[in-house]
C-alpha cells in the first residue's frame, strides 16, 4: 500500500514539474514566477465613470493602482500587479520598480525598461486596468469638512460634493431640505455622505456659521504634499468648461474653501455678451476668463474693442478702451483685472435691424414684407403683394400703425377708472368716442391710390399692418324696424331706401335718434332720410323709452304742490309787507 501511494505522488510530482518547466521555457520563465507572486484576483470592481480617457502624461501613479502585464502576447497568462503602499510594483525575477509620483507614461516606460532588461526577446504589454482610491481633506465653507474618499480621476468639485457641497445662506438650504446632488450618486466612494434636515438645523445653530455668506467658488485652493499650492476656480469650470480650473486630485491633497467676499472684490461684464453677469474676483483674473464665463460675444457685438472701467482711488474711475483688432487681440484678452473692474461690450448700432410690414385681406399675396431703411411707400408694398383683388373693398381699407397705437393717453386711462355718472358731459363724450376708436388706425384713400393718385400714397413704418377687407354685399339695418338684417348694397342708395327695404319703422322706433355707423372709421353720425350709405355700414334705429304714467302723474302732483307752497309763502310775505 505504501509503495502504491509513493508511486502516485511521484507520478503527479513529475507531471507538475514538467508542465512548469515547459511554461518557463516558453515565456522566459516570467509567467511561472508571476503565478507564484501575490497578485489580485482577475475579477475587477465596477469600472469608474470617466469624463475622458486617461491622459498618460497627466495621470499620476500611486499606491493601489492596478496594472495588467502580458508577456509574449499570451492573453491567457495575463497577470495583475498592484502598486504597493511603498509606491513600488514587484515583478518576480525583476524586482522592485518604484513608480509612485510618476505619470502613467513614465511609469510604463520604467516598467518596460526593467522587464525588457531581463526578457529582451519577448514583447511586453503593460496597461493600467483599475484606478486607486485614496483620501483627501476638504476644509472651510463646506457642510462636512474632513476626509473624503476619491479616486485618481476625481476632480476638486467631486471632493467638495462628497463633503456636503458649498455652503449657502440658511434660507436657500432650508427650502431644499437634505443635500444630496445627482452628481454625488455617480462618484466612486464607498458610502455617500448626505446632509439631512436635522444635521442642517444642528449646523446652522452653531454661532460660527455665517448666515448670509456664500462659499467661494472661484478662490478655492489645494495644498499638495510637496508644498505647492494650486488655485481652483469652479465657476469658470462650470460656465466656461475650462478643465484646468478644476484639477484632478492627488494623494494627500488638502482642499480649502473660503467664504466669498460679499461687498467688494467682484468683477462685472455687461453689454453685448451672451450672459452678462458679475463674478467673484479670482486672481489672476484676465479679460479672456470673464468673456468665457459670459459665453462670448453676441452676434451684434462690436468685437473690435472692449471698454474697461477701473477705480483709480476709492471714488474716481478711469475708462480705457482696449482694442481687439488682430494685432492687439491677444494682449487685450490677457489683460489682468483688478477687484471691482467692469467690462463693457458695446453693440453695433442698429445691427441687422429688422423692419417689416404685414398686409392681409384682398391682395394676391398677403403676408409679411421687409422694409428697407430708405422710405418705402404703400404703393410699393401693394405692388409687391400682387395688387388688390376684384373683391377688395377699398373704401373700407385702412392701416394700423403700432407706433401710434403704443402712444399712451393719460386722460383716457383716467376716465377708465371713473364711474360714468362722475364724468362731466364733455368727459363722457370724449370717453365714448375714444372707446370706439381702432387703436392706431390711419385713414388712407386706397381707392384714390389704386386709381393712380400719387398724393394718396403714404410712407410706411415698421410693424404697420395694412388691412384690405373684402367687399361687403350689404348694409346692416338693426333695431326698431320690421325686418332687421342685411340688405343688399345698392350704389347711391340712401337711408330711406334701406329702411323701406327692411319693412319700415316699427311702432316704437325713435326716429330722431337713428344713427349710421360707418364701417371704415367706426364713426356714428345722425343721418337724414336722403343720406347715402356705404357698403358694410350699419343703420341703427333705437326704441322709444317706456313711459310710466303713474310716475309721471306723481311727478306732476309733486311739482304742483311745490309751486303751491311757494305761492303761499310769497302771498303771506306780501300781506305782511302791506300791513
Amino acid at each position: 500500500m505504501f509503495l502504491r501511494l509513493s508511486f502516485i505522488f511521484l507520478f503527479f510530482g513529475v507531471n507538475v514539474f514538467s508542465q512548469g518547466f515547459s511554461t518557463l521555457g516558453k515565456t522566459g520563465g516570467l509567467q511561472g514566477m508571476l503565478k507564484k507572486s501575490t497578485t489580485l484576483p482577475s475579477q475587477l470592481t465596477e469600472p469608474p465613470i470617466l469624463d475622458a480617457p486617461v491622459d498618460t502624461n497627466e495621470y499620476i501613479i500611486g499606491p493601489g493602482d492596478l496594472f495588467s502585464v502580458i508577456i509574449d502576447a499570451q492573453i491567457e497568462d495575463e497577470q495583475q500587479i498592484m502598486v504597493n503602499p511603498e509606491g513600488s510594483i514587484v515583478v518576480p525575477a525583476v524586482g522592485h520598480i518604484y513608480v509612485a509620483g510618476l505619470s502613467l507614461a513614465k511609469a510604463k516606460k520604467a516598467m518596460l525598461k526593467k522587464i525588457e532588461e531581463k526578457y529582451s526577446a519577448s514583447p511586453v504589454t503593460i496597461a493600467l486596468i483599475q484606478l486607486r482610491s485614496f483620501r483627501v481633506t476638504v476644509s472651510g465653507a463646506v457642510y462636512f469638512p474632513g476626509l473624503v474618499t476619491v479616486n485618481a480621476l476625481n476632480r476638486v468639485s467631486d471632493a467638495v460634493l462628497l463633503a456636503g457641497g458649498l455652503k449657502r445662506p440658511v434660507e436657500e438650504v432650508a427650502e431644499e431640505g437634505a443635500i444630496e446632488t445627482q452628481e454625488m450618486q455617480h462618484l466612486e466612494i464607498p458610502k455617500r455622505q448626505t446632509l439631512a434636515k436635522d444635521k442642517l438645523n444642528e449646523k446652522f445653530s452653531a454661532p460660527s456659521v455665517p448666515e448670509q455668506l456664500y462659499a467661494s467658488k472661484r478662490n478655492i485652493f489645494i495644498r499638495r504634499r510637496d508644498g505647492s499650492s494650486i488655485h481652483v476656480d469652479l465657476e469658470r469650470y462650470e460656465l466656461a468648461g475650462h478643465a484646468d480650473a478644476n484639477p484632478y486630485l492627488l494623494d494627500g491633497d488638502v482642499i480649502t474653501v473660503p467664504y466669498e467676499e460679499e461687498e467688494s472684490g467682484r468683477v462685472r461684464i455687461a453689454g453685448a455678451v451672451r450672459s452678462p453677469n458679475q463674478f467673484e474676483y479670482a486672481p489672476p483674473d484676465i479679460i479672456k476668463n470673464l468673456l468665457a464665463m459670459a459665453h462670448g460675444f453676441r452676434t451684434d457685438a462690436d468685437s473690435s474693442k472692449i471698454e474697461l472701467v477701473r477705480f483709480s482711488d476709492s471714488l474716481n474711475v478711469v475708462r480705457t478702451v482696449l482694442s481687439l483688432e488682430a494685432d492687439k487681440r491677444e494682449k487685450t484678452l490677457n489683460t489682468k483685472l483688478l477687484p471691482d473692474d467692469r467690462l463693457f461690450v458695446r453693440a453695433v448700432p442698429k445691427y441687422h435691424r429688422k423692419r417689416n410690414v404685414e398686409i392681409e385681406g384682398e391682395v394676391l399675396y398677403p403676408g409679411m414684407y421687409a422694409l428697407a431703411f430708405k422710405p418705402v411707400y404703400l404703393s410699393q408694398i401693394l405692388k409687391m403683394a400682387g395688387g388688390v383683388t376684384p373683391e377688395a373693398s377699398l373704401e373700407n381699407a385702412y392701416i394700423i400703425r403700432k407706433s401710434v397705437g403704443d402712444y399712451e393717453d393719460p386722460e383716457y386711462d383716467r376716465l377708465l377708472s371713473m364711474q360714468t355718472q362722475d364724468m362731466s358731459s364733455l368727459e363722457r363724450q370724449y370717453f365714448k368716442f375714444k372707446s370706439r376708436e381702432r387703436i392706431g388706425q390711419m385713414i388712407v384713400d386706397f381707392k384714390g391710390l389704386v386709381d393712380g393718385d400719387s398724393t394718396c400714397d403714404v410712407v410706411l413704418q415698421n410693424e404697420d399692418k395694412i388691412i384690405i377687407p373684402s367687399r361687403d354685399l350689404g348694409v346692416k339695418v338693426s333695431g326698431q324696424v320690421t325686418n332687421p338684417g342685411w340688405i343688399p348694397f345698392k350704389k347711391g342708395a340712401s337711408v330711406r331706401y334701406y329702411i323701406k327695404a327692411a319693412g319700415g319703422y316699427s311702432w316704437n322706433a325713435r326716429r330722431n335718434k337713428m344713427r349710421v355707423i360707418e364701417k371704415a372709421s367706426g364713426t356714428w353720425f345722425k343721418p337724414s332720410s336722403w343720406t347715402r350709405v356705404g357698403p358694410g355700414d350699419t343703420i341703427f334705429v333705437p326704441e322709444n323709452p317706456e313711459t310710466n304714467y303713474w310716475e309721471v302723474a306723481r311727478d306732476v302732483v309733486t311739482a304742483l304742490a311745490q309751486i303751491a307752497s311757494i305761492y303761499l309763502v310769497i302771498d303771506r310775505a306780501m300781506d305782511k309787507s302791506n300791513q
